[in-house]
């Protein structure tokens, strides 16, 4: 009877989880792409294997190979994959919460909804908002979800673990690179809350750094493999690596990706938080009697590794094509439930007053969150009617003009006039609002969505332009960006 008790309980807990992470991201499962998205719909399943497999997205290449066999229209897969992302996340946040309740054998009501509450700020952080906009959403989640399972099997004294735990990293790695940036900091963080001694903790360290190092490399050479000998006619190449030009590269970037954050959450709402946080870490810490001098210096690695982290890949990259997205950051923004967590660890509990403390800073950063989450899928949305209204009126002009001229249009030529906004909004420009006609490689795609129809989508010339459109501005849709000459469409971009 006990036992079911607890298994009714801790699938409770899993759907409440499940059920906040479907609400706070409601808009983005509604049908919508993203710049990638149009490229993906406009190629079709098969031909989007060969992009991911390009990149040794293995599960991904995978996912839409077996698509490619059903009529499962695009639109609809967008929709059960980003639930199932969901499902990942919530698994991931429910899995972390239940180990350190375990782990720190919490029958505290308050401290585990506090560890609960904590686990979603790391695994639905405003970073990882970026995520939900893509449609292959799903299995970056699992990706998140196989890091995390690959560094709680490090925290294991069998031998086998170090074995398995390059495997699950290695599986995470082949969902998606970028996830694996939470592996090294999650994995300092299970070690503290298993109260290891600095011994082990250093030693497990270094085998999680190595097997970090070699799922890397593993992947580098998947890349190489791939491209040279699967996929006829790309050639993966190395490029030109300059290891002082991509550390130069990864401070300047640094730099503004703290400050800017990809424009996903406040500045100031992180970074209050994360202070204050660390103000009562402190106090906790010296208020504690049986406190770990070490902690101080456990905690201060970690968010180190927070932050640090998703730049090592930067420093092999090809110094003329280095970039970094917060795809790649998604650890950036993890730093105030790992805080969370650090804080709980000092309190006992006796002391009521500390705990009603941390929950109260966590429970109103949580709520804002929500409000975050909710109102950047919101805008994904938003940014895809908009597209589709500008997408519909192209192809409206372009099938009055075939009809009543009897002619098939095969060519676009395009242009921009002076100022073309790359977002809808100048508030909030994060990835989620781009305009897809600002974009040259996702217009290319755009136009090319509707089943039977191909164009040509083309920059046109500075004198066609000047012939065209000379001395035209616009700041909405007007007739006069669309001419038309025999099979072609000149359009003006405003």
């Amino acid at each position: 009877m006990k036992i079911k008790k607890i298994l009714k309980s801790n699938l409770t807990k899993y759907i409440i989880i499940l059920i906040t992470g479907l609400i706070i991201t409601f808009p983005a499962i509604i049908p919508s792409y993203n710049l990638d998205g149009y490229c993906n719909f406009a190629s079709g399943y098969l031909i989007t294997v060969r992009t991911f497999l390009k990149s040794a997205r293995l599960f991904t290449s995978l996912m839409f190979y077996l698509l490619s066999f059903t009529k499962l229209p695009y639109s609809i897969f967008s929709v059960i994959s980003l639930i199932f992302s969901n499902v990942f996340n919530a698994l991931t946040v429910y899995k972390l919460s239940n180990y350190i309740i375990d782990k720190t054998n919490n029958k505290n009501i308050l401290r585990n909804i506090i560890i609960t509450i904590c686990s979603f700020l790391i695994f639905y952080n405003p970073i990882v908002l970026e995520l939900f906009i893509f449609e292959e959403s799903v299995i970056m989640f699992l990706g998140v979800y196989f890091t995390l399972l690959s560094a709680i099997r490090l925290c294991g004294n069998n031998k086998k673990d170090i074995f398995i735990s390059g495997i699950y990293l290695i599986i995470a790695i082949c969902c998606y690179q970028g996830v694996v940036c939470y592996y090294l900091s999650i994995l300092l963080l299970l070690l503290v809350v298993n109260k290891y001694d600095f011994k082990t903790i250093f030693k497990k360290m270094i085998f999680g750094g190595v097997i970090y190092g070699i799922s890397l490399i593993i992947a580098y050479i998947l890349v190489k493999f791939i491209n040279s000998y699967i996929i006829v006619g790309v050639n993966a190449r190395l490029g030109r690596l300059n290891i002082i030009e991509n550390i130069k590269f990864v401070i300047q970037t640094l730099k503004i990706i703290l400050i800017e954050l990809f424009d996903y959450v406040n500045f100031y709402w992180f970074y209050i938080v994360n202070i204050i946080l660390s103000i009562l870490f402190l106090i906790l810490f010296f208020n504690n009697k049986d406190k770990n001098k070490l902690v101080i210096l456990y905690l201060f690695v970690n968010i180190v590794l927070c932050v640090l982290m998703p730049f090592v890949p930067n420093l092999g990259m090809n110094s003329d094509a280095n970039y970094t997205a917060a795809r790649m950051c998604l650890s950036i923004g993890s730093t105030i439930g790992i805080l969370g967590i650090y804080c709980l660890l000092q309190i006992t509990d006796d002391k009521k007053l500390s705990l009603y403390a941390l929950m109260s800073v966590i429970v109103v950063y949580t709520l804002y969150i929500f409000v975050i989450y909710f109102q950047t899928t919101y805008m994904q949305y938003d940014t895809y009617k908009k597209d589709m209204s500008y997408l519909n009126t192209l192809f409206a002009k372009i099938d009055d003009y075939e009809k009543d001229n009897d002619i098939k249009v095969t060519k676009i030529y395009y242009a921009h006039d002076s100022n073309v906004d790359s977002h809808y909004s100048k508030k909030i420009m994060n990835s989620t609002n781009y305009r897809v006609m600002a974009i040259d490689w996702a217009m290319d795609c755009a136009v090319s969505i509707r089943e039977n129809h191909r164009y040509s989508y083309i920059k046109m010339s500075d004198e066609e332009k000047e012939r065209y459109f000379a001395n035209m501005e616009f700041d909405s849709i007007d007739d006069k960006q669309f001419v038309f000459v025999e099979d072609t469409l000149y359009l003006l971009i405003f």
